[in-house]
């Protein structure tokens, strides 16, 4: 769809619809994630990164990003795609929105992922440019993630377990700097069919187990 077009009917619903449906406007997202709303959202896409500019930001500029409670989540029980690019939150995230598909959230200032917050549904998940140094602590299960993007996380030092995650079928870890330590359950992904470690200029040696990867179409390994 044309860019103008689709900005138009965006306009259009969010002036309009009695009960939103979608959320795009950084400014409305803003007013949900700040709680001064009581609009429970059924299906809410968020998108911040153009309020923060993002793209001009660099890993580790975490003073720059704003923080906000996750008491917020309560109000999203039911949604589907979130982006939270720059954005910091304080408080449990016992009530992190359980039924994700896909998440977007760059510059993540977390050194890992807390095991208790839900990602079981997601199917894509993207942490570039984030603070990682191990994605998770001990073995994530997310048995329908297909993408896990990572790349320009220039901290992260160790990949996941791999074990948890049956269905990958594309790893980015491109411009990850530090990366010198590679699971052995890399072995595992038998679904496996993109792997792109561009740029990783700190890891000298590949695992052994990689020779499973049956199912790998293309490996990058440029630089």
């Amino acid at each position: 769809m044309h860019q103008l077009v689709r900005d138009m009917g965006r306009e259009i619903a969010r002036q309009e619809s009695p009960k939103c449906q979608r959320i795009c406007h950084h400014g409305d997202a803003f007013t949900v994630l700040k709680g001064t709303t009581r609009r429970r959202l059924n299906f809410f896409q968020q998108w911040l990164s153009d309020f923060f500019d993002g793209g001009k930001l660099q890993t580790g500029q975490t003073s720059l990003f704003p923080i906000l409670n996750t008491d917020a989540f309560r109000k999203m029980p039911d949604v589907k795609f979130l982006q939270l690019n720059y954005t910091n939150f304080h408080g449990s995230f016992e009530h992190f929105p359980k039924n994700l598909i896909w998440l977007c959230w760059h510059g993540l200032s977390w050194s890992s992922i807390p095991n208790h917050v839900c990602l079981e549904k997601l199917v894509v998940l993207d942490l570039s440019r984030s603070c990682l140094v191990d994605a998770w602590k001990g073995k994530p299960f997310l048995p329908k993630l297909k993408i896990l993007d990572l790349r320009h996380s220039r901290d992260l030092i160790r990949t996941p377990d791999f074990s948890g995650l049956p269905a990958l079928e594309k790893l980015i870890l491109e411009d990850c700097i530090c990366l010198v330590q590679f699971h052995e359950s890399i072995g595992n992904l038998q679904r496996l069919l993109i792997l792109n470690l561009r740029n990783c200029t700190s890891l000298v040696e590949l695992p052994e187990e990689m020779s499973r990867l049956n199912s790998l179409q293309e490996l990058v390994l440029d630089h």
